[in-house]
């Protein structure tokens, strides 16, 4: 392994930090232009199953412009070759869902195979357990978890759960709001057809 890029936010490092004990690892860190996108949306959401799916839709739709930055300095890394990396965030849902949907992307992968392999988070993954045994973890969505584990199952499995709309959210959202992926990708990300080729090449078999 050669680089670790750990999507949290820094007061989120600084809480739950991770030591790294397999030699020389270079640790890929990113500040955030605004605070998480789900602090306000999911406290604020009405709390029933339909009001907590709308604010988590939401919040999927403010992931393309909130995660610019990291996302800048995965694809660089990339670039650079530091390669195998390990992608990461709180729980690895969420902008992990999002960041390797992008990757992904990026290699021309269809988007019904990138919607299909974020799914499989729901068979690996039980984050009611994740969020009880971590207490510090804010899941990037602000220091409101025990407010969450207080709601009622039905409604808090909105939030842990991986959803195909969540993902979709991001993507339309890509679409619309940048004109494509690919010129997401080049405008916001800056990552043109020349480093996606390169990127590819050392990726794909």
């Amino acid at each position: 392994m050669q680089a670790v890029c750990d999507l949290r936010m820094a007061d989120e490092r600084e809480q739950e930090p991770t030591k790294w004990l397999y030699g020389q690892i270079r640790a890929l860190s990113f500040d955030y232009m605004d605070t998480a996108p789900g602090e306000q949306r999911l406290s604020g959401a009405e709390p029933t199953v339909a009001g907590m799916r709308e604010a988590m839709i939401a919040v999927y739709r403010a992931f393309p412009r909130w995660m610019e930055d990291p996302l800048r300095g995965l694809f660089r890394n990339l670039e650079q070759g530091r390669i195998p990396m390990v992608i990461h965030c709180a729980a690895g849902k969420d902008r992990t869902g999002i960041a390797v949907a992008i990757l992904l992307s990026a290699l021309c992968v269809p988007r019904d195979i990138i919607i299909d392999d974020y799914l499989l988070t729901n068979a690996s993954v039980n984050y009611e357990t994740f969020i009880v045994t971590h207490k510090n973890s804010r899941l990037g969505a602000g220091n409101i978890h025990h407010y969450l584990l207080a709601l009622p199952a039905e409604v808090l499995a909105q939030i842990f759960k991986a959803d195909a709309d969540y993902l979709k959210a991001s993507l339309e959202e890509i679409d619309m709001k940048y004109g494509g992926m690919d010129a997401y990708l080049a405008t916001e990300i800056g990552i043109d057809n020349t480093a996606r080729q390169r990127i590819a090449d050392m990726l794909l078999i």
